[in-house]
């Protein structure tokens, strides 16, 4: 009795086995992206809103912390397990709720000041 022949050897353009726990799929198939952390979307358009509305109207401005609460909630989220949440939206929602934080910030003092400024000059008495 003769022994079997060997098996071929793999096609060279045959995709490698998985590693030990991966799923075992077609390797030129991507896998599918991962979905945003819940509230990023959220953040990133209460964001975007502060931030437009902000450049015409001082009062959407106020809406920025909340952008900045989301997005950081939703950050620590992905962060807490990234491999079910993406931390994108979440990441950028929090530095547009930063930036109006800011411009509210400035706003308010610049606000205090002037009106501050305006009560004071309305107080002193006139010579005319």
């Amino acid at each position: 009795m003769t022994s079997p022949p060997p098996p071929p050897p793999p096609h060279p353009w045959a995709p490698p086995a998985p590693a030990w726990g991966q799923p075992w799929g077609p390797a030129w198939f991507p896998a599918a992206p991962l979905p945003q952390a819940p509230g990023a979307t959220a953040g990133l358009v209460v964001g975007i809103v502060a931030l437009a509305g902000g450049l015409v109207l001082m009062l959407p401005l106020v809406a920025a912390p909340i952008a900045w609460y989301l997005g950081a909630s939703a950050h620590r989220r992905a962060e807490r397990e990234p491999e079910r949440w993406r931390p994108g939206s979440a990441r950028t929602a929090m530095i547009l709720g930063m930036v109006g934080s800011g411009f509210l910030a400035v706003g308010t003092l610049l606000a205090i000041v002037l009106s501050t400024l305006m009560w004071v000059s309305m107080s002193a008495p006139s010579p005319y």
